[in-house]
């Protein structure tokens, strides 16, 4: 009995992870498979476990499949990129994030999330304006961390960078980031003249647990005070709060 797509792709896997290069002459003919998921299977054991000889084959097989005509192809390739992960591996997504198709931009931001390059950087940046492409390409800012650090300075440096709303939003996602470059990073900018800015930045410090110290305690009050939501009193009298409302600890 033929087993399943899948099965004969995880087997596939397992082979390569069991056998490392001395799998490579059993998976090769596989590569040539009808069926996607058999495909994928092989490439990424060949690509993860198959030595010098198994990279070479399955990295031009690689490279035909993200160069090719048909979307569905290019989509593969996206997703064996992003099931073997490996950063250096970041050049053809360069290409795939551009892509003219939709569905293919989308598999290649997935795939960012995994291989998490710098260079990578701009073209997701680029995909927070396009709202059929921000989550995923906010989730993949995310997942390269302290990578984003010196393009999120320079954004809050110098406003001729990155329109503001798009600041705001790499700001946000250094806030979901999270940690002490988040710090850092946004600690010299509470004062920042955007005033959305200055609140998605006193957000994500929150959300790294910043504590000012010292002078910085007056002038995270300060900047408090400006960001006050100053909303009229709801239908039982109280004042509406905002997230921005919630307090930064101060000490």
């Amino acid at each position: 009995m033929n087993p399943p797509p899948a099965v004969k792709g995880a087997a596939l896997l397992a082979l390569c992870a069991l056998r490392t290069d001395e799998a490579v002459e059993a998976v090769l003919p596989y590569l040539n498979d009808p069926q996607p998921l058999v495909r994928h299977g092989a490439l990424v054991g060949l690509l993860r476990e198959g030595g010098i000889a198994g990279i070479v084959v399955a990295g031009e097989r690689l490279t035909a499949l993200t160069t090719a005509p048909d979307p569905a192809q290019r989509i593969l390739g996206a997703k064996v990129l992003a099931a073997v992960g490996v950063r250096t591996f970041y050049q053809p997504l360069l290409a795939l994030l551009a892509d003219e198709e939709l569905a293919v931009r989308q598999e290649a931001l997935l795939a960012a999330q995994q291989v998490c390059h710098p260079r990578l950087l701009p073209a997701l940046v680029a995909a927070l304006d396009d709202p059929t492409m921000r989550s995923s390409a906010m989730a993949a800012l995310v997942a390269g961390g302290e990578l984003m650090q010196p393009l999120l300075t320079q954004a809050l440096a110098d406003k001729h960078v990155l329109a503001p709303a798009t600041v705001r939003r790499l700001v946000r996602a250094g806030g979901q980031s999270r940690g002490a470059w988040v710090i850092a990073a946004l600690q010299p900018y509470l004062d920042h003249p955007d005033g959305e800015v200055q609140q998605q930045v006193l957000l994500a410090l929150q959300r790294s647990d910043y504590r000012a110290q010292g002078g910085e305690i007056v002038q995270v009050n300060a900047v408090l005070q400006a960001c006050a939501p100053r909303r009229p009193a709801s239908a039982y009298g109280a004042p509406k709060r905002s997230v921005t409302s919630r307090p930064l600890r101060l000490c």
